[in-house]
């Protein structure tokens, strides 16, 4: 993840660096430099742009709620979470906004039930609240210090799991005023996290962690198991009995790189057991799942498809490269994938060995996250 990218997970974006693209309905809301831009997909081959806003600032789309974009604009004289009326008659318009410090850098979002909780790299102001029950009129609803600057955090009923340098951090946010800490779990370097079959995935540099939340005001690791890696882990997803971790080379030209992924059986999900790794340039930005394949975002190469073997190993079965850009994010619905680099790509994949590109949208400025509406 490139310092200082907003890292969008949860009920809102899935995993990834994000930076922005927001589904609602029919419409794209995408984020680009300071403009704001919507297109119509409602046939995916032929975008359509209804109209766009510059917000004077970097806008970042995150997250929706009914039916309104939530967009970070911010520069190094004010930041704001905007809430955005997409308009497919015109141009999006702004309907309201909060200002939050201006030294704050977002990690992360969340958000459960009327509330936006924003995950910041500033300690003293570590989570914020921001009540949307009045999209007309959002306000700072809470905040809550953290022992450190956080980094990814997920969702779970009213629970959020934050990750900082330090370890894990469960908060609990069922009164939106009133957020606690009920929970922490010391972890040297705690990165992402995951879960999935009621246990949480947590990853350091060098180890993928299995937490127990049963109870989530006492986490507690009942296992890990080491990666063996240089490669920072940046991104999992779960398919079936495997868990597949992401692992980014931020260093690639010393050589060899050591990007790639890494395959854990979760059969018995207390004991994680890796059985296979794959090594390819410098690593996924992100993945997806599509019909048990992995799609992967390649930084350097561009959407990459792995086909899994009875070993847990990843064939790759095609590459497609659209552009000389680096490809950031991928989203998956239906048999179509959504790369996003300095443009959007509309990918048909219902043919995982023979990838076509079906329509691109041309923007001014990276797309380091991507989300679709599974409705």
């Amino acid at each position: 993840m490139k310092p200082g990218f907003l890292r969008g997970t949860t009920s809102i974006l899935g995993a990834g660096p994000s930076r922005g693209v927001v589904a609602i309905d029919a419409l794209a809301v995408i984020g680009a430099g300071p403009e704001v831009v919507v297109f119509d997909m409602t046939d995916p081959a032929d975008p359509v742009q209804l109209g766009s806003t510059s917000f004077g600032a970097q806008a970042t789309p995150v997250g929706s709620l009914d039916g309104r974009a939530l967009v970070f604009v911010g520069d190094s004289a004010s930041h704001r979470l905007v809430v955005i009326d997409p308009n497919p008659e015109g141009a999006p318009e702004e309907i309201s906004s909060v200002e939050r410090p201006n030294d704050l850098v977002p990690a992360d979002l969340a958000v459960v039930a009327e509330t936006a909780w924003i995950a910041t790299s500033n300690r003293e102001h570590g989570l914020l609240g921001i009540d949307l029950g009045n999209l007309s009129q959002p306000e700072l609803a809470s905040e809550l210090e953290l022992p450190s600057a956080a980094g990814s955090m997920i969702a779970i009923d009213d629970m959020l799991f934050l990750t900082t340098p330090d370890g894990l951090f469960v908060t609990d946010v069922s009164d939106p005023a009133v957020p606690e800490i009920t929970g922490s779990l010391e972890i040297d370097g705690a990165r992402s996290i995951a879960s999935t079959g009621g246990y949480a995935y947590g990853s350091t540099q060098s180890e993928l962690l299995t937490i127990e939340i049963a109870d989530p005001t006492r986490p507690v690791i009942v296992s890990s198991v080491g990666t063996d890696r240089v490669a920072a882990p940046l991104s999992m997803v779960a398919t079936g009995d495997h868990l597949i971790v992401g692992l980014v080379d931020f260093d690639p030209h010393i050589a060899p790189p050591d990007g790639g992924l890494s395959t854990f059986d979760l059969s018995d999900p207390r004991q994680p057991e890796e059985i296979a790794d794959t090594h390819f340039s410098s690593g996924p930005m992100a993945l997806a799942v599509s019909q048990g394949a992995i799609v992967a975002a390649d930084s350097e190469r561009g959407l990459r498809i792995f086909d899994p073997d009875a070993s847990g190993g990843h064939e790759e079965i095609a590459r497609r490269n659209i552009t000389t850009d680096d490809a950031f994010s991928v989203a998956v619905h239906a048999n179509t994938a959504y790369l996003g680099d300095q443009g959007l790509r509309v990918i048909d994949i219902s043919n995982h060995t023979a990838p076509e590109l079906v329509a691109s949208v041309e923007l001014d400025g990276e797309i380091i996250d991507v989300a679709v509406n599974e409705s």
